[in-house]
C-alpha cells in the first residue's frame, strides 16, 4: 500500500477544494454573498427590452435576490452573475447586448430557441465594454435581422459563438478579420453574403468548428480554409462559393472528422490513389457533381458512419468495396442516383438506409435487427419480403413504393415489428388478403396500386395514431368493417403527436382531383379506397372520424345514401365519392362542410335537389353530372322549384291567365272523354257498369281534391 505523506495530503485537500469551488460556481440557491447591485441593474435594463408573453421572468424583481432569478447563476464567492442561461423561454423583442456585457464576470450567454428580433447596442457604454470575460455566446434559433454588431467582434475572450438560424444578413468581413481566438463558429442558416477573408485563418488558428453553411457566401475558399489546422468540423455547404476541391485544399486539416460540402458547385479533382490524412465520422456530399465514378478515397474512410451522397450523379462503383463501406455506416443517403447493382444474398447492418431513384434490381437484401429505417423505393427490386425483416424490431420505416415486388405479406408477422409506424408497399405486385396483424403504433398505410384482394380487415379502423390510409387501385370487395371505427388520430386532433415524424417523406396520392407527388403531412389525415370492388352501404363510424381532409371511396360499388352525419366532418378538403351506386338526396348538413375544396357526387344515382348553400353551389356541373334525378343549381332548375323571377315577368305579360285557361280547357277536354268511354261500358255491360259506379266514386273525390289545390296555387300566385 503506498503510504498517505504530506504532499498527497495538500494535493488531496486541493483537489476538495476544488471540487467545492466549482460546485459554489453552479450554485445560485446557497450564495454566500448577495447579488451584485450593478450586475441586477444591467439584467433589468435587458428585462426592460424583452417581451415575456409566459411569464418566464416574473421572479426578476428588486424584492428578489438577482442570484435566484430563473435563468441566473452566480459565484458563490463573489456574488458576479456568471451564467444567464435563458433558452427555450418564449422570449421575444430585443436583447440589449449592452447592458449584457456589463455583466463583468459573464462567461456564458445562452438565449438559443427564443424569438428575439433585434439586437440594440448602447454606443455610450462602449468605453465599459471592451474587457469582458464572456466565453460562450448563443443566440441561435432566433427571428434576428440585420447585421452582426461590431461589439460582438470585440469580445476578445469569446471562444464559442452561435448565430445560427435568424435573419441576419449582410458582409461579415469586419467580423471575421479581427483576432477572436474562436474555437467554434456558427453562422449557418442566414442571409449573410461576400467573401471570406484572408486574414480569418491566421487570426483563428485554433479553431476547431466551423458552419457556414446554408448562407449567400460567394468566393473561392480554398487558400483560407484550407489554413485552419485544427479544424474538426468544417460546414461550407449551402453557398455559392466557387473553385476546385482537390487532396490539396486537405492537405493540412489531418484532425478533420465532419465534413459538409453539399449543395455546392465545386468540381472535384482528386487523384485516384490519394489517401486522406484524416478519418471522417460525417460526409455530406448532397446535390453536388461528385459522379459519375464514386471518389476512391471515400472507400479509406473506415470510421466513417454518416454518409450522404443523394443526388450527386454517382452511376459507377466498386461494388466490394461499396457494400462494405454501406454496411460500416448508421446513416446512409444515396438517393436520387443512378447506381445499378444487385442487393440479393446481402445482410445489411445500416441504421437508417436510403437507396431510393435508382437502379438497383435482384431481390431485396437481408437486413439485421438493428435497422430502423429502410427506403428502397423507385427501383427495380422483385421477388418477395425476405422473412427476416419481421425481426427488426426496431424498424419503424419501410418504402418499397414502385419495385416490381410479389408474393403475399400476409406470410410475415407484422406484430413483432412493434416499433413500425410507416409502412408503404404501393404500386408493386403483391396478391393475397391484407393481413390484420398490424402493430399499433402504424400510423401510415400504403397498399396502394397492387392485387390485394378479399375484405378489408377491421383491425386497420383500430389502430389509434393512423392518419393516411390508401388502399387504392386493389382487387378489394366485400363491404367496410361494420365494427367501432377507433382511429383516434383522425377524431382528436394531433393525439399522439406525430409532427415531424414525416417532414421528409412523399407519396403518390391522388387527392382533390389530382394526383401528384405528396410531401407527408402529419396534420393531413387522408383516407383513400378507391378503384375497388367494395360493396354495401357506408358504415355510420366512418363519418366519426371527424379529422379527416380527404376521403375517397369513388369507383366502388357502394351503394345506399350518404348518413346526414357526414356534415360532422367539418375538416374536410376533398371529398370523391363518384362512380358508384350510392341513391337518394344529397344530405342537407353536407352545405356546412365550409372547407370543402374538391367535390365529386358523379354517376351515381342521387335524386332531389343539391342543398342550397354557397358551398355546395360553388362547384360547377361537373361535380354532379351523372345522376339524371338530381336537380338545382349548378345543374337545370328543378320542377317544383319555383321561379319568382320569371313568373313576375309572366303576370306582367299577362301570359299566365293564358296558361291557366289552357289548363282548364284540357282537363275539360280529358274529362269529357273519359265520360264517354264510362259511359259506354255502363250501356253495353252489366259487370262494368257496377264496376266502373265505384271508379267514378273514387274518381270523383280525387278529382275534386286535385282541383282545388289547382286553384289554390294559382290563387297564392296572383297575390304576389
Amino acid at each position: 500500500m503506498v503510504p498517505f505523506t504530506s504532499q498527497s495530503y495538500f494535493i488531496f485537500l486541493l483537489f476538495l477544494l476544488t471540487i467545492m469551488f466549482n460546485g459554489s460556481m453552479c450554485s445560485s440557491n446557497s450564495t454566500l454573498v448577495p447579488c451584485n447591485e450593478k450586475d441586477q441593474g444591467a439584467l433589468l435594463m435587458f428585462k426592460h427590452g424583452v417581451i415575456d408573453r409566459y411569464n418566464n421572468l416574473s421572479s426578476w424583481s428588486i424584492k428578489k435576490d438577482c442570484c435566484a432569478w430563473n435563468g441566473v447563476l452566480c459565484s458563490n464567492i463573489t456574488g458576479r452573475v456568471t451564467h444567464l442561461l435563458l433558452e427555450d423561454s418564449y422570449l421575444a423583442g430585443e436583447i440589449n447586448l449592452s447592458s449584457l456585457l456589463q455583466l463583468e464576470f459573464l462567461k456564458f450567454l445562452d438565449l438559443n430557441n427564443n424569438e428575439f428580433e433585434a439586437i440594440s447596442v448602447d454606443n455610450n457604454n462602449y468605453v465599459t465594454l471592451y474587457d469582458t470575460n464572456l466565453e460562450h455566446l448563443d443566440l441561435s434559433y432566433n427571428q434576428i435581422k440585420g447585421s452582426i454588431p461590431d461589439l460582438i467582434g470585440q469580445q476578445k475572450n469569446l471562444k464559442q459563438l452561435n448565430l445560427s438560424n435568424n435573419q441576419l444578413r449582410g458582409s461579415i468581413l469586419d467580423l471575421l478579420s479581427q483576432q477572436m481566438n474562436l474555437e467554434y463558429l456558427d453562422l449557418s442558416s442566414n442571409h449573410f453574403n461576400g467573401l471570406i477573408p484572408e486574414q480569418f485563418s491566421q487570426n483563428n488558428k485554433q479553431l476547431k468548428s466551423l458552419d457556414l453553411s446554408n448562407n449567400l457566401f460567394t468566393g473561392s475558399i480554398l487558400s483560407t480554409l484550407g489554413n485552419l489546422s485544427s479544424l474538426r468540423e468544417l460546414r461550407i455547404g449551402s453557398n455559392s462559393f466557387s473553385g476546385t476541391i482537390s487532396e490539396t485544399f486537405f492537405s493540412k486539416l489531418s484532425h478533420l472528422d465532419t465534413l459538409d460540402l453539399s449543395n455546392s458547385t465545386f468540381e472535384f479533382r482528386f487523384h485516384p490513389e490519394w489517401i486522406p490524412p484524416f478519418q471522417l465520422t460525417q460526409l455530406f456530399l448532397a446535390n453536388t457533381k461528385l459522379g459519375p465514378y464514386f471518389p476512391s478515397w471515400i472507400y479509406t474512410q473506415k470510421s466513417l458512419r454518416t454518409f450522404d451522397a443523394s443526388s450527386s450523379r454517382i452511376s459507377i462503383v466498386d461494388e466490394d468495396k461499396f457494400w462494405t463501406l454501406i454496411d460500416q455506416c448508421s446513416l446512409v443517403f444515396m438517393s436520387n442516383n443512378s447506381i445499378n447493382l444487385h442487393l440479393s444474398n446481402l445482410t445489411l447492418s445500416t441504421g437508417v438506409l436510403r437507396l431510393d431513384h435508382n437502379n438497383f434490381t435482384g431481390d431485396l437484401p437481408h437486413i439485421s435487427p438493428t435497422t430502423i429505417y429502410i427506403d428502397l423505393s423507385y427501383n427495380s427490386f422483385s421477388g418477395s419480403i425476405p422473412s427476416d425483416w419481421e425481426n427488426s424490431q426496431y424498424l419503424f420505416y419501410i418504402n418499397l413504393w414502385s419495385n416490381a415486388l410479389t408474393g403475399e405479406i400476409r406470410q410475415l408477422n407484422f406484430s413483432k415489428m412493434s416499433a413500425l409506424k410507416s409502412l408503404n408497399l404501393g404500386k408493386n405486385e403483391f396478391s393475397g388478403i391484407i393481413p390484420s396483424n398490424f402493430p399499433k403504433l402504424l400510423a401510415m398505410v400504403v397498399l396502394r396500386s397492387n392485387n390485394f384482394e378479399g375484405e378489408i380487415p377491421s383491425e386497420i379502423f383500430n389502430l389509434p395514431s393512423l392518419f393516411h390510409l390508401d388502399l387504392a387501385h386493389n382487387k378489394l370487395s366485400g363491404p367496410m368493417p361494420r365494427s367501432t371505427y377507433n382511429v383516434t388520430e383522425m377524431i382528436a386532433e394531433n393525439y399522439y403527436g406525430l409532427e415531424g415524424m414525416f417532414d421528409y417523406d412523399t407519396v403518390d396520392s391522388f387527392t382533390k382531383g389530382h394526383d401528384y407527388d405528396y410531401r407527408v403531412n402529419t396534420n393531413m389525415k387522408i383516407i383513400d379506397l378507391s378503384a375497388n370492388n367494395l360493396s354495401g352501404e357506408i358504415p355510420s363510424g366512418l363519418f366519426r372520424l371527424i379529422q379527416v381532409q380527404s376521403l375517397n371511396l369513388s369507383y366502388n360499388r357502394f351503394t345506399g345514401t350518404i348518413q346526414n352525419a357526414i356534415g360532422g366532418m367539418k375538416k374536410l378538403e376533398s371529398l370523391d365519392l363518384s362512380n358508384n351506386m350510392f341513391y337518394g338526396e344529397i344530405p342537407q348538413s353536407m352545405s356546412l362542410l365550409t372547407f370543402l375544396g374538391y367535390l365529386n357526387l358523379s354517376c351515381n344515382d342521387f335524386n332531389g335537389q343539391i342543398p342550397i348553400g354557397t358551398q355546395l353551389q360553388s362547384f360547377d356541373a361537373s361535380s354532379y353530372v351523372g345522376n339524371s334525378k338530381l336537380c338545382g343549381a349548378p345543374l337545370g332548375k328543378c320542377e317544383q322549384e319555383p321561379d319568382f323571377e320569371e313568373q313576375n315577368t309572366r303576370n306582367e305579360d299577362g301570359n299566365d291567365f293564358i296558361e291557366r285557361k289552357s289548363l282548364f280547357l284540357g282537363m275539360g277536354v280529358g274529362f269529357a272523354v273519359s265520360f264517354w268511354c264510362i259511359c259506354c261500358s255502363f250501356v253495353f255491360d252489366q259487370k262494368w257498369r257496377h264496376t266502373y259506379y265505384r271508379f267514378l266514386d273514387r274518381m270523383a273525390d280525387q278529382l275534386y281534391v286535385m282541383i282545388m289545390i289547382k286553384l289554390n296555387r294559382f290563387r297564392k300566385i296572383d297575390v304576389t
